[in-house]
C-alpha cells in the first residue's frame, strides 16, 4: 500500500475535483503541484480493452471515492456509469474492473463485468482481499470475493428503508449509503445517509445493527456518546487505530 501521506493527497484533492462534478481526477505531488491522472475535462466512456486506455487521454463520468488500493494503484467509481476503475499509476493505463455499464441491481454471483451497478460511491478492501462497492441508489454494499471473483451482496436488500437491525445483513434496508470503512476488528461501518444513522456490520455474524444516529436529523452536539445520538446526514467515514471520523 501506499506510504499514509502519498495516500492523504491522493484522496484529498481527487475527491475535491470529483466534489465539484469535474470529469477528471487530479494528484497532488509533495511540492503542491497539481496535474491530471485521469480524464479529459468532458464526460464520457471509452471501452478501453484488455490493456486499458492512456488515461489522460480517456473521459471519465462523475468520478468519486478516489483511493489508493492493492499494487498502489489508484481506484474510483464512475457514479454516472456504474462502473469502477483502476488505474496504474505507472503505466498511467486505466481498465474497468467492475460493472457493464448499465444502471440497475442484478443478484448473485455474477462476474464484476458482467454485473450492473446502480451509483457506486466508495470502494474498500478487507484484510483478505475482498473487494466492497457501496451501491448508493441500489442501497446496498456489494463484495467481489477474492477466491471466486463473483460478486454477492453483504448489506442491503435493494429497497430504501430503515428496517433490519439485529438480522442477517444481505437482509436489512439501508437508504443511499454512501461511505464505508472497516473498524480495527474487520467490522464494516455503513454511512447510511437516507436513515441518518451509521450502522455496523458484524465480520463473524454477518449481524447488522445501528452503531450511532436515531433516525432524527439533528445535528450532534460536541462531546456526545455515539450511541443514541441523532446524527446529520452521515456522508463519509474513515478510520484509524485511535479514531472513527464521521
Amino acid at each position: 500500500m501506499a506510504n499514509t501521506s502519498r495516500r492523504s493527497f491522493l484522496q484529498t484533492v481527487a475527491v475535491t475535483s470529483a466534489a465539484f462534478s469535474i470529469p477528471r481526477i487530479a494528484i497532488a505531488q509533495q511540492n503542491w503541484e497539481v496535474y491530471t491522472v485521469a480524464g479529459t475535462g468532458l464526460a464520457g466512456y471509452e471501452y478501453e480493452g484488455r490493456q486499458g486506455l492512456i488515461a489522460t487521454e480517456t473521459p471519465v463520468n462523475n468520478p468519486y471515492g478516489v483511493v489508493i488500493g492493492p499494487g498502489d494503484d489508484l481506484y474510483f467509481c464512475e457514479v454516472d456509469t456504474g462502473r469502477t476503475r483502476r488505474l496504474n499509476l505507472t503505466t498511467n493505463r486505466l481498465t474497468t474492473i467492475a460493472g457493464n455499464g448499465e444502471t440497475g441491481y442484478i443478484h448473485e454471483s455474477r462476474r464484476p463485468l458482467e454485473t450492473s451497478f446502480n451509483a457506486p460511491h466508495e470502494i474498500r478492501w478487507d484484510e483478505q482481499g475482498n473487494l466492497y462497492i457501496v451501491e448508493r441508489d441500489s442501497h446496498s454494499v456489494r463484495r467481489i470475493a477474492a477466491q471466486t471473483g463473483l460478486v454477492t451482496t453483504l448489506a442491503g436488500n435493494g429497497e430504501p428503508g430503515d428496517g433490519g437491525d439485529g438480522r442477517a445483513a444481505v437482509l436489512s434496508q439501508l437508504n443511499r449509503p454512501h461511505s464505508i470503512a472497516f473498524d480495527s476488528n474487520g467490522n464494516l461501518l455503513i454511512c447510511d445517509i437516507g436513515n441518518h444513522r451509521l450502522r455496523i456490520v458484524e465480520r463473524e455474524t454477518g449481524i447488522i445493527r445501528t452503531l450511532s444516529g436515531t433516525g432524527e436529523r439533528i445535528r450532534p452536539p460536541d462531546t456526545a456518546p455515539l450511541e443514541g445520538t441523532p446524527l446529520f446526514g452521515p456522508r463519509s467515514i474513515d478510520t484509524d487505530p485511535r479514531a472513527m471520523r464521521i
